[in-house]
Parts: structure tokens; C-alpha cells; sequence
């Protein structure tokens, strides 16, 4: 296919009983111009053998990644480098789409020339099925860069810790932002979402979003998100070393993101040196509450002779 508006990519591991719906909803988009990435990251189910069976349907659109299991963050990269379309949608082989709405979404992001195109997910499965909240102001917003769109995010008069949506599949991405400038999942941790989403806001110069619901967010018990573990502390300590890394190196000083650094910070203490901690007075700009927060963390470290857990015992980043 030439001239494809939408590469849709599909990291599926062990997911047998959810990948049909996944995979109906997607070739069910009102998009012609469009291409299908499902990447098997070593699969121990029958997942294979579904992917075949679409593969076989639509052979046109399809373009099936088999490799051995590398984890999310791998599978996203192995599809970037694969895509060909202007936007690239990630979608979880759990979750499925709303064909309407995403024919929406990406003909403005077309007719705009967008980097990131932002839109609204809707929970299901095992809770009540609503709306991800979300500041309804933020959709208001007139197009802009990431920079500004981020600070007018973060003083959104209805803004909570929880209104910011970092998934990486709630936006439709300009594929060039990726490769221009070399943005990629860092691999072998979790919550690379909350890293990759400010690192491409940070990077792009169009940003905007629209009220309309195209993703359904499947909520299901033994999922990443929903058991937590030794991995996940250690995911948060490193995010904070690679939060501030960004943030410093971008010159942004933001008090609400900042705020949430604190918060994985303080979470996560147990696997960082004083240094750590100390040089995130560097980011100046911070809510009272987090400024506080930070000394008191601070103080506690070197209490404790900076004692500190070795990340690398718990998660191999690459």
C-alpha cells in the first residue's frame, strides 16, 4: 500500500481469549489507507494461530513481527521500525477500538498536520464501564507545541494527579516524530508510558485534543497494571532518574509534572542514592507540598547513610 495514513501496532502476548475482539475492531476502522503491525512476542497460547487466521483474511493490510519474548516496550519498537504510515496508534491486543471515531481522529490529524493528536479512552471489563477522566478545558485548547500544551495541561483549573493520561495508545502520533528524533520505549521496565508521553510532547510542535471516546480500556485482574511487585518499585526509581534526565535536558520546569516525580520518588526511595534525590532540587519550579516532600525524603536518605538498593538486580533496561 502506498501513501498510508495509519499504522496500528499490536504487541500480543498470551491473550487468546481477548485477541479476536481486538483484532475485529481494528479491520473494522473506516480507513482504507491503513496498515495492521501485530507483533507475537512469543506467545505461548493460541494467539498465533488467530494472528494467522486475520492474516490470511486480509493479507493486504497485515504485517505480522514473530519474536521471542522481549516484553511491551520491545514489541512498540519493533513495530515503530516497521510502520510505514503517517500516524502510528498503538492499541494493548486486550483493548479495542471505536471504528468512527478513529476515521475521525485521523482525518483531522491529517487535514492539520498534527505531531500528537490526543483523544478519550473508555474503561471495561471487570469495573463499571465510563470515561478515563480527563480536564474537559484541555479540549478547548487551540492547537499548539507539546511545551504548551503540557503547561496549559498542567494549570487546567480541573486538573488532578489523576486527570493526566500518559498512555501511549490514548494519542495518534506523527510517525517521523518518532524516527526524526530517535525516540524509542525503554525496554525491560514498566510504566513507559509515563517516560515516552513528556518525551514526545517535549519533541513536538502540533499538539492538540479532541473529546471524542475511539479507545475501550479493558480493566481485567492479572494484568501489568493490575499486580504490583518487586519490578514495579524498581520501573518507578528508574523513572525518576530518567523523568529528571528529560526534564533537565529539555530546561522544563514544570511544577506538576515535577509533583509526580516526587510522588514515584517517594515511592521507590529504597532504590535511590542520595544524589539521586538531592539533584531534584535542581528542577526549581515545585508545588510547597512537593518542595516539602522532597527535603523530607532528602533528610531520610541521608539518615539512613544513603543507603540504597541496586536497581540492575531487579530490571535489565535497554
Amino acid at each position: 500500500m502506498e501513501n498510508i495514513k495509519l499504522s496500528i501496532v499490536i504487541p500480543v502476548y498470551n491473550v487468546q481469549d481477548y485477541l479476536a475482539d481486538c483484532l475485529e475492531s481494528v479491520y473494522d476502522v473506516n480507513e482504507q489507507s491503513k496498515e495492521i503491525i501485530i507483533i507475537n512476542d512469543g506467545s505461548t497460547d493460541n494467539s498465533a494461530f488467530i494472528i494467522e487466521q486475520y492474516k490470511n483474511k486480509y493479507p493486504l493490510q497485515t504485517q505480522v513481527i514473530t519474536q521471542h519474548n522481549q516484553g511491551l516496550s520491545a514489541a512498540r519498537n519493533a513495530g515503530i521500525n516497521a510502520s510505514k504510515g503517517k500516524f502510528i496508534l498503538f492499541l494493548d491486543s486486550d483493548d479495542t477500538l471505536e471504528s468512527e471515531p478513529v476515521f475521525n481522529l485521523i482525518q483531522f490529524a491529517c487535514d492539520n498536520d498534527l505531531d500528537i493528536l490526543q483523544g478519550v479512552a473508555t474503561k471495561f471489563g471487570d469495573v463499571p464501564k465510563e470515561q478515563l477522566s480527563m480536564p474537559q478545558d484541555v479540549f478547548n485548547h487551540p492547537v499548539c507545541n507539546g511545551r504548551d500544551f503540557l503547561n496549559k495541561y498542567g494549570n487546567s483549573s480541573s486538573i488532578a494527579k489523576q486527570n493526566f493520561r500518559p498512555e501511549a495508545w490514548l494519542m495518534l502520533v506523527k510517525r517521523d516524530l518518532f524516527i526524526k528524533n530517535n525516540i524509542y520505549f525503554t525496554e525491560g521496565m514498566y510504566f513507559e508510558d509515563e517516560l515516552m508521553t513528556p518525551t514526545l510532547y517535549l519533541n513536538a510542535n502540533k499538539v492538540k485534543a479532541l473529546d471524542i471516546p475511539f479507545y475501550n480500556y479493558r480493566i481485567r485482574a492479572g494484568s501489568i497494571t493490575s499486580v504490583f511487585n518487586e519490578k514495579h518499585i524498581a520501573s518507578k526509581a528508574l523513572l525518576v532518574k530518567e523523568y529528571y534526565s528529560l526534564l533537565a535536558k529539555s530546561n522544563f520546569y514544570h511544577a506538576f509534572l515535577n509533583g509526580r516525580l516526587i510522588g514515584w520518588c517517594r515511592e521507590s526511595e529504597e532504590y535511590l542514592s542520595i544524589k539521586d534525590i538531592a539533584k531534584l532540587f535542581l528542577l526549581r519550579k515545585y508545588k510547597f507540598k512537593d518542595f516539602v516532600l522532597l527535603n523530607i525524603l532528602l533528610l531520610r536518605k541521608i539518615i539512613t547513610a544513603g543507603r540504597f538498593k541496586d536497581l540492575t538486580s531487579v530490571i535489565n533496561v535497554k
